[in-house]
């Protein structure tokens, strides 16, 4: 799937909602986010580096308490690894740190379970994630995208709160959970059969308008 097939999906997804929604709201979020990679043999190098989300929101409601979600976000994965090396003039180990980022245009699709009454709600979300890599950087150098898989996988779970500003506008507080299953090397690992899958833990303020 390319990015043009994920714009069609995203705009017809829109139309369909707007057209024959009767509770649809559209709206914006941003946060930050902290993620790990794990699976292969050197894992424990790796440390999480704060990085941001950005995107668009859709959300269309079943019931009162019960509704669907999804997500068009640009999601920046960073993470470090510090080495120690031995400088032989000093006699001493130095610990050298460097940054690899993975950046995504990620589409979670949801769905969102909210508790309580009046114009402040608790909610819960869970569902998958479907990510397309654009590009990845190492110490801001562009590396070789043939090396890492096109698309990633997982599962979300997110729980939040919801404060109905008036009728028309919403804001929302959530803490959420994109673990990834599937492996973004391309290439072999390690000599152990090792992967790089994702966890990435986001905090996410959004701003929705209800349309209809």
């Amino acid at each position: 799937m390319n990015i043009l097939r994920v714009a069609f999906f995203v705009i017809s997804f829109l139309i369909t909602f707007i057209c024959f929604g009767q509770n649809f709201n559209i709206g914006i979020v941003s946060g930050i986010n902290s993620s790990t990679i794990r699976g292969f043999e050197y894992e424990d190098d790796y440390s999480s580096k704060p990085s941001l989300n950005l995107g668009f929101s859709l959300e269309y409601g079943l019931t009162n308490s019960l509704s669907t979600l999804i997500h068009l976000q640009y999601d920046v994965k960073a993470v470090d690894r510090t080495i120690s090396f031995l400088d032989l003039s000093q006699g001493t180990y130095n610990d050298v740190t460097n940054t690899t980022k993975y950046n995504y245009l990620t589409i979670p699709l949801l769905i969102r379970y909210k508790i309580g009454k009046g114009n402040l709600k608790g909610f819960v979300n869970i569902g998958g994630f479907i990510s397309f890599l654009q590009s990845v950087s190492y110490e801001g150098e562009e590396l070789n995208m043939r090396n890492y898989e096109k698309q990633e996988f997982g599962l979300v779970g997110g729980v939040g709160l919801l404060y109905k500003l008036n009728n028309k506008l919403n804001i929302t507080l959530e803490g959420r959970d994109s673990y990834g299953l599937t492996n973004i090397s391309a290439i072999p690992v390690d000599y152990n059969d090792g992967e790089i899958k994702t966890n990435t833990i986001s905090i996410l303020l959004g701003f929705s308008i209800n349309v209809k």
